[in-house]
Parts: structure tokens; C-alpha cells; sequence
């Protein structure tokens, strides 16, 4: 089940997905949505725990960040970084 608070033109997201293509499509038709200006993340996909594999994806997702954070054209602060089996999703709005 998923959970959807909103507070002054923020969107706040909690709950569990199948899978990330569907976190994806919620994220993004939250972004589409008039007025907002953030969203916060905190889906889940439902799946057994795999440290091996968490850890993977969190070393991929903390290298993206920390390039997007040296890189001036990017506001980095603008996106929100998951990955998931190696894949990586981006979240976010370009301004």
C-alpha cells in the first residue's frame, strides 16, 4: 500500500512497489502534478534483502551523486538517485 502526504506544493511518497518501473511511473506522476515543487521519495520494492547486492547498488548510486555534486551545470540537489540490480533511476525536475 501507498502512502501520499502532501504540504505546500511538497509530495511525500512511502509504501512498497512490485517492481522499480512501477516507482518510476508514481514518481513520475507525482513530478507532473500542478503545483509541486519537491517530492520525496521513500517507495520501496518488495524483494527478499541481498546485502551483496544493496551494497552494489549503493556504491553506484553514491559515485552518480558525488559527480553529479563536482559537476557546476548540474544542481544536484534537484535529483533523487535509486539504483536498483545495477539500474539506475534518476527522479527529479531540470530547472
Amino acid at each position: 500500500a501507498l502512502k501520499v502526504k502532501t504540504l505546500d506544493g511538497r509530495i511525500f511518497l512511502t509504501g512498497k512497489v512490485d517492481d522499480p518501473e512501477e516507482k518510476l511511473h508514481i514518481t513520475k506522476l507525482a513530478w507532473e502534478t500542478d503545483g509541486v515543487r519537491s517530492v520525496k521519495n521513500d517507495i520501496k520494492i518488495k524483494e527478499d534483502f541481498n546485502f551483496k547486492q544493496s551494497a552494489k547498488d549503493l556504491l553506484i548510486t553514491s559515485q552518480l551523486r558525488t559527480a553529479l555534486i563536482f559537476n557546476r551545470q548540474i544542481k544536484a540537489t534537484n535529483y533523487q538517485i535509486d539504483t536498483y540490480k545495477k539500474k539506475i533511476f534518476i527522479y527529479g525536475i531540470r530547472v
